[in-house]
């Protein structure tokens, strides 16, 4: 799995967490995009990143792609939820809100979950030793030590405001499912699911 992400400048008051990555561009005079890319450490975790020249990504048509997709959502929702369900608030308790970054990520698991909090730990100054070393996974730690549970009124400020980027992962349906029977079951891992 690969994920482009446009390179984004830190404001004067914004610090970069221990362990995470530099989100500047070298210096050059060149506009660059940073890739993750899905590399195993210890087997979980994304831990590679490498710059791409921004010319090789086509800004505009991306624009359009997410602008499309916002509207099919939006098409979907209205003819298949009732006018109850459409008004009815978020699960805010599965959005972790970085500040620091600008960043509001709907976890759905068996969609990147397992990287994406990772990721939002690095970001939160949770350093790698720390993380590998918990004994708690990463679900727990996230609440616990980074990112309280927001309220829906406070998610609805954050997401509303002009300096956030709200986001949700996505993943093929069935894809999804036979993740999560792979690691729940079929692995046999965890006790309580033999």
């Amino acid at each position: 799995m690969t994920l482009i992400a446009p390179q984004v400048q830190r404001l004067p008051h914004q610090r970069r967490p221990e362990g995470a990555a530099s989100r500047t561009a070298p210096a050059t005079e060149e506009s660059r995009v940073e890739v993750f890319r899905r590399k195993p450490m210890g087997g979980r975790w994304a831990s590679e990143m490498e710059d791409v020249p921004l010319e090789s990504v086509d800004l505009e048509e991306v624009g359009l792609r997410l602008e499309k997709r916002r509207s099919e959502i939006r098409r979907r929702c209205e003819t298949s939820l009732s006018p109850a369900e459409l008004t009815e608030a978020p699960n805010s308790r599965e959005f972790l809100i970085n500040r620091d970054y600008g960043l509001v990520w709907c976890n759905a698991f068996k969609a990147a979950s397992s990287t994406g909090l990772y990721n939002f730990l690095l970001m939160a100054g949770i350093s790698q030793k720390v993380i590998k070393e918990s004994r708690m996974s990463p679900v727990e730690v996230a609440p616990n030590q980074a990112y309280p549970r927001p309220s829906v009124e406070e998610l609805g400020s954050v997401v509303a405001s002009a300096n956030a980027t709200a986001f949700l992962v996505v993943r093929e349906p069935f894809q999804r499912l036979l993740s999560a029977f792979r690691d729940k079951i079929e692995s046999n891992h965890q006790t309580y699911y033999r």
